[in-house]
């Protein structure tokens, strides 16, 4: 299929090495856009453009709709074009853990998990892996859809104004693509000089020459009333409807809508569908199964009669579906276009989007939740800070000025009435991010130096909303593990109103309790080392909150939700049914959820095996050459290019870096305790081929965590620490490497310390190899990675620390700065493909 002119357009900017923000409407295939450049770069040179492609979107249920579609996508692909190595499509996101080290060429996720990633802080991993991924989010193809839908408050900082820092941190090295279809000119003008990236928006003749947008007809009319199931049902009827869709702003609303309609078309040919957030995953996607069938581009296959769709912002993005006409709740401008694309979405279809008001509060102003201003008072420092309630205003102004019965709007026409209404807003907000940017900087190269998760909530997404599970007692002996359980997403503000409404309900059924916390502490385990079976283990405890009359103790009860990010409800004041989903009423009990949900094992690698140093240097060779060479080519090129170095210098650095990772292990108190375990380990297992000789130089042993851990932990002397030591060890032999480069110099030596732990040791232990065997295994593991022979490395090989040194404070120096960019760009590449190389090397 050949390439729209846009498409051609993106791909031709791509491959000249420019980035690029993408504006087009719903259905002209942006994804499409954004994809070709990195499926075809797979039939060229690796070095040209990445062979791993991360695609991020606001939403869960956004990546698992793409990976269905693109698996199907790739594998025609690389069949069309005689490709075999592009296979490996998967999804990482909190519910659907697939790839939680980012080691596939095509991973669909959400910009929560990008950004903890690069920051450091992945929420798929652990802290003792935290340096992991970002090396990723560097040397891959970033695309973002739907950007508008990235969060930011109202002082500038959130999950956009992050991501517009982390590309400016990474401009020249990472390529990308911005998209969204409703950015207003002065946000897309502004983002286009801020990051230097090529915007590429549709002519309305592109558009119309794009097949699924020809014929294409949709009337905007503002009803100045609030949206009720009477409306609804006097339009269904009068027009003789058949595929309805409604949208409300709040869950509540729309739940109370269906079953006020539902009750209307009693004894009527008509079907009532509802679909929001507040379902289980297993009904949810069975009803978004059914709604992309039944309200998809091919009418002869509706299983379904008359059919009315209630649903809330989850259908603003993502469902690939039609209707005649849409009615809709006031809200910003960008979501109602984004909204209005569910109307008339295919080639030659008419329809109709109805605007309405939304309900009034008891003071007559308008509730525009979940659409809201800043509490005043939150930021003292902030004068004047205009909220999306502002925004929700001037987009009702806007609709206003429509003719009575309505205008036909073309996508153009769409763009403007977004105009209108955000660029105000826009530039406030972009005037905040300006203002915010050295703040934002400091607190990111915070996190890049200490991993400090808590500030997630600043720099990736301040979370208003909390996740429910229902259980009837739920404690650490009923439920140690409270993510075994299907939780409910629930927006702060709707359960703290439900826990002040029912402690009197709960006080009259002689509940014990309302709701319980989950709280997680350490158990008592060992010291963290750099060991990655040593992980300590989490166990979960739970605060119970009873029912109560006193307000202040209702306050504080409030206050300890808000604070909690997992909460477990009675069933007694809850329900929930594959209808309606779960509410906040009394009535029948809400039944426990269990999920089958694969769950993690920590930082788990299996069992090991003995190996020499010549051996495992040899399997982390191995490991770079068959997948990590060229899956960071790109990168490598790139960056050679920035920092003035010969071609395949990178290659030759990482070479090294594996030969000297591991130096500390050829150390005469690490191999003592190599062997004495191996012995014990021979006796334990009974099998006397596991024994080893003096002249062996072990680096790893044989050991099953799962089995062994008690006996591994009490042999004496206990093992020693290695990595800070091999890096000093190895310090000359890196210099020569890097040579005048000295961001690579210690770039490597980081990445070096860091290869077990995220944490900076400037502090190494002494060092006295093994007599001659040490400086054997070494050059051997130097013939393994191709050095053997290197002239740059000869003379320095001389000066490795064959004599020993002592303990000291004798490498700040020598370790990466968090302000320095090319620093902390070079370290994060290093260390993920070093890390990556050594968990992998065993692996058959």
């Amino acid at each position: 299929m050949p390439l729209y002119a846009y498409q051609e357009r993106v791909d031709v900017l791509l491959r000249a090495g420019r980035n690029i923000i993408l504006q087009a409407p719903t259905g002209a295939g942006k994804t499409r856009a954004a994809l070709f450049p990195f499926l075809d770069g797979w039939r060229n040179d690796p070095g040209a453009f990445p062979r791993q492609c991360i695609y991020a979107v606001p939403m869960r249920v956004l990546a698992n709709q793409f990976e269905v579609e693109y698996k199907a996508v790739v594998a025609r692909f690389a069949t069309s074009h005689g490709l075999t190595q592009v296979n490996s499509v998967c999804v990482q996101t909190g519910a659907r853990p697939d790839d939680r080290k980012l080691e596939s060429d095509l991973i669909f996720t959400t910009i929560d998990q990008v950004l903890s990633s690069f920051l450091t802080i992945p929420y798929s991993l652990s802290n003792r892996q935290a340096n992991l991924n970002a090396g990723a989010i560097i040397s891959s193809y970033l695309v973002f859809d739907e950007f508008h839908l990235f969060p930011v408050d109202e002082h500038g900082n959130g999950a956009l104004a992050t991501t517009l820092a982390m590309l400016q941190f990474l401009k020249g090295v990472t390529p990308f693509v911005l998209m969204t279809a409703t950015f207003s000119e002065a946000m897309l003008r502004r983002l286009c000089t801020l990051l230097d990236a090529e915007p590429v928006v549709l002519t309305q003749e592109e558009i119309d020459a794009i097949p699924s947008q020809q014929g294409k007809q949709r009337r905007y009319r503002y009803l100045a009333d609030e949206l009720t199931s009477s409306a609804i049902m006097s339009d269904f009827v009068q027009h003789s409807r058949k595929r309805v869709v409604v949208v409300c702003n709040t869950v509540d609303r729309a739940q109370a809508l269906a079953q006020a309609l539902r009750s209307e078309a009693a004894g009527l040919n008509l079907h009532i569908e509802l679909l929001h957030s507040r379902f289980y995953a297993g009904d949810r996607n069975q009803k978004e199964e059914h709604i992309r069938h039944e309200f998809g581009a091919d009418k002869r296959a509706y299983q379904w009669g008359p059919t009315i769709l209630v649903a809330t912002q989850v259908i603003e993005v993502g469902l690939n579906i039609t209707c005649e006409v849409l009615h809709t709740e006031m809200a910003p401008a960008a979501a109602i276009i984004q909204r209005a694309g569910r109307c008339a979405r295919f080639a030659g279809e008419a329809g109709e989007v109805l605007v309405y008001d939304v309900p009034r509060r008891e003071d007559g102003s308008f509730n525009f939740a979940p659409y809201l201003d800043p509490k005043p008072g939150k930021h003292a420092s902030e004068v004047e800070v205009e909220g999306q309630s502002k925004l929700c205003e001037r987009t009702q102004a806007a609709f206003a000025q429509l003719p009575p019965d309505g205008a036909v709007l073309n996508y153009h026409a769409e763009l403007d009435l977004v105009n209108v209404a955000h660029e105000p807003f826009d530039l406030r907000l972009l005037d905040r991010l300006e203002a915010n940017r050295h703040n934002l900087r400091e607190a990111i190269e915070a996190v890049l130096k200490q991993q400090d998760r808590t500030s997630g909530r600043d720099l990736i997404r301040d979370i208003d909303s909390r996740t429910v599970i229902v259980h009837p007692n739920p404690t650490p002996e009923t439920v140690p593990n409270p993510y075994r359980y299907e939780g409910i997403s629930v927006r702060r503000n709707a359960l703290l109103g439900w826990y002040s409404r029912v402690q009197a309900i709960a006080m009259e059924l002689e509940l014990d309790w309302v709701v319980k916390l989950a709280v997680s502490a350490r158990a008592s385990a060992t010291e963290a080392s750099e060991e990655p079976e040593q992980r300590q283990r989490l166990e979960t405890h739970w605060l119970a909150l009873g029912p109560s009359t006193i307000a202040e103790d209702i306050r504080g009860a409030c206050r300890d939700i808000a604070g909690s990010s997992l909460i477990a409800v009675n069933p007694a004041l809850v329900q929930y049914d594959q209808q309606l989903g779960f509410r906040f009423e009394v009535g029948t009990p809400a039944e426990v959820a269990e999920t089958t949900r694969p769950q993690r094992h920590g930082d788990d690698f299996g069992p090991i095996q003995r190996e020499t140093y010549r051996e495992h240097i040899a399997g982390l060779y191995r490991v770079y050459t068959s997948t990590l060479r060229d899956q960071t080519a790109a990168v490598q090129r790139r960056f050679e290019s920035h920092l003035g170095l010969d071609s395949g210098h990178l290659d030759r650095a990482i070479r090294l870096m594996f030969a000297v990772h591991d130096l500390g292990k050829l150390d005469q108190v690490w191999q003592a305790w190599a062997h004495t375990w191996q012995v014990r380990v021979t006796q334990l297992r009974k099998d006397k081929d596991l024994c080893i000789d003096a002249a062996y130089m072990a680096a790893h042993t044989d050991y099953d965590s799962q089995t062994e851990w008690a006996e591994n932990n009490a042999i004496q002397p206990r093992r020693p620490p290695h990595a800070a030591e091999s890096a000093r060890a190895a310090c000359d032999l890196i210099g020569a490497m890097a040579g005048n480069c000295d961001a690579l110099h210690v770039a490597l030596m980081t990445a070096i310390v860091c290869h077990h732990s995220s944490t900076f040791r400037y502090h190494h232990g002494p060092f006295k190899p093994v007599s001659q065997h040490a400086r054997t295994a070494f050059n051997e593991a130097m013939h393994q990675v191709g050095l053997i022979n290197d002239p740059v490395l000869l003379a320095a090989r001389k000066t490795v620390a064959w004599q020993g040194f002592e303990a000291a404070e004798g490498l700040s120096d020598h370790l990466i700065r968090v302000d320095r960019r090319d620093q902390v760009i070079l370290y994060l590449l290093l260390v993920r493909i070093l890390r990556l190389a050594d968990q992998h090397s065993q692996d058959s």
